[in-house]
């Protein structure tokens, strides 16, 4: 491998394309979505702009609007990579083409931190509200001492993994874990419950809530170690799996 071969294999990757906003180059970052982060150069007086043309925004908010949140990360993002902000865009001013490199990897890295960190905060609410949901919704059929939070169960590798609910005091536990279509929420789920399916086959029960559609591979994922169960039928569904 030598520097002529390497730039060869990053050129074949490279998508640029002339838009009305000025030339828009692909790069090698990505955001939460794992669509690539996109820039936008434009002449800028006697030099260049480059910017993001909010897209990063966009992304930010694909699992939910946090206006607020973005604007957080925005600034973080533009402090710490030298940019400023102009209506929710990150965008760098450069003298001339020496400069332009930079700029595009300033851009690039602060549009997926910015995005990402909005899409963290969003996605963390949504979970703790989905969780406040599921223990009120354990708490109209079981005794609210029956209910254990942040409860730990050891699957068949000897780790103790994290639960957000169990419902203990009974012949055998249900273990209740929160879901959403987001992958690092999937993996845990899957990981968990996989490790504990291994090690009580089907003595334990074993529930993933959502409040918000699955995708369809995750769906068959999931099916695999635990029961899918919407919000909106957990309290059928507990009600049957605890013989209520």
């Amino acid at each position: 491998m030598n520097c002529d071969e390497l730039r060869n294999l990053f050129a074949k990757n490279d998508l640029c394309q002339t838009t009305e906003y000025g030339v828009r180059f692909e790069t090698h970052c990505y955001y939460p979505s794992f669509d690539r982060v996109a820039v936008h150069i434009s002449k800028y007086g006697d030099g260049f702009r480059v910017t993001d043309a909010g897209d990063a925004a966009r992304s930010a908010f694909i699992h939910g609007r946090d206006e607020a949140a973005f604007e957080t990360s925005l600034k973080k993002a533009c402090n710490r990579f030298g940019l400023m902000a102009n209506e929710s865009s990150l965008v760098a001013d450069v003298p001339d083409k020496e400069w332009l490199f930079s700029a595009i990897l300033a851009v690039a890295n602060g549009a997926a931190q910015a995005s990402a960190e909005t899409s963290a905060r969003v996605l963390h609410r949504k979970v703790s509200e989905l969780r406040k949901r599921i223990h009120d919704t354990l708490a109209e059929i079981v005794p609210e001492h029956t209910i254990a939070s942040e409860y730990e169960y050891r699957g068949e590798s000897g780790r103790l993994w994290p639960i957000d609910f169990a419902v203990v005091e009974v012949k055998s536990p249900l273990l209740l874990k929160a879901v959403t279509p987001d992958a690092n929420s999937i993996n845990s789920n899957y990981t968990a419950f996989g490790d504990i399916a291994a090690a009580e086959r089907d003595r334990i029960k074993r529930f993933s809530v959502h409040d918000s559609p699955l995708r369809n591979e995750d769906v068959a994922l999931m099916l695999q170690v635990a029961q899918l169960v919407p919000l909106a039928s957990l309290s059928g569904g507990a009600r049957k799996a605890l013989g209520r």
